[in-house]
């Protein structure tokens, strides 16, 4: 059974995180939204190499992570003194595989100050209080996007197409700090959500994958996704956003996507 609501994502029984609502998918009521999921995953990577940044994590999904239940299996492959990599496997209650997911670590040394591009953060005190814009979910419960606390530009329109969200952060474990990366997970895997380009509810745009890419540990509570998607009438598409701190850019996240008449 899922976990009674609280304040994170999942809670931990053993090795096993256990949904709360907050967790759920918009698709199927038994399936965690695969945001929240990512965020267990780089938890778990973060953990094979505790010196050194976790920069990429790449996730295939097989089939939702369980609401009631999934563990999470990783492994270091070793690496050399700049980068290491790890990979991981996500496992539902009756042995199937859920996820699979690479993770690369590079280690950190300190510089003097370095030109790089400029590109700032979406303005905060220019958002306001917003619901999550796929307001409901197919199967009628609470879920991931009814839990959310977003903001919005007063000024961008509403309605599909390319879209700036800011989202505040959740706890992915109860009683467990978020790290950096763990910040932008759930956020990370909206974008093709939010920045759908159809609104009439007659398709589906699922993503199999998604790649997270962070060059600059994210800090504070708002993390915001200015994201774009491109739908294909082959029923293939793609979804790029860019992820920001209220400092600036600190993320890349790429999903590709599965575009299905309903």
């Amino acid at each position: 059974m899922p976990a009674m609501d609280g304040d994170a994502f999942f809670t931990r029984d053993s090795n096993w995180y256990i949904g709360h609502d907050a967790a759920r998918g918009p698709w199927d009521p038994n399936g965690c939204h695969a945001g929240p999921v990512t965020g267990a995953l780089a938890g778990e990577a973060e953990r094979l190499f505790a010196d050194r940044q976790l920069t990429r994590l790449t996730v295939t999904y097989l089939r939702p992570a369980p609401m009631d239940g999934f563990r999470i299996e990783s492994e270091s492959l070793g690496g050399g003194r700049a980068a290491a990599s790890g990979r991981l496997a996500l496992w539902d209650r009756r042995g199937r595989l859920c996820a699979r997911a690479d993770s690369l670590h590079l280690a950190r040394t300190i510089l003097k100050p370095l030109p790089t591009a400029q590109r700032p953060a979406p303005n905060f005190s220019e958002s306001e209080a917003a619901t999550f814009p796929l307001r409901s979910a197919w199967h009628g419960k609470d879920f991931f996007g009814s839990r959310a606390e977003v903001r919005l530009s007063k000024t961008q329109p509403e309605g599909p197409g390319p879209k700036v969200l800011w989202m505040k952060c959740r706890s992915i474990v109860d009683g467990e700090a978020l790290t950096p990366f763990q910040r932008i997970c759930p956020l990370a895997d909206c974008a093709n959500g939010f920045a759908r380009n159809s609104d009439d509810g007659t398709r589906t745009f699922i993503n199999p994958d998604i790649t997270v890419l962070m060059h600059r540990p994210a800090m504070g509570n708002w993390i915001a996704s200015d994201g774009i998607s491109f739908w294909e009438p082959s029923g293939i598409g793609a979804t790029h956003a860019t992820l920001f701190d209220t400092r600036g850019v600190v993320a890349t996240a790429l999903q590709s996507l599965v575009i299905r008449d309903r």
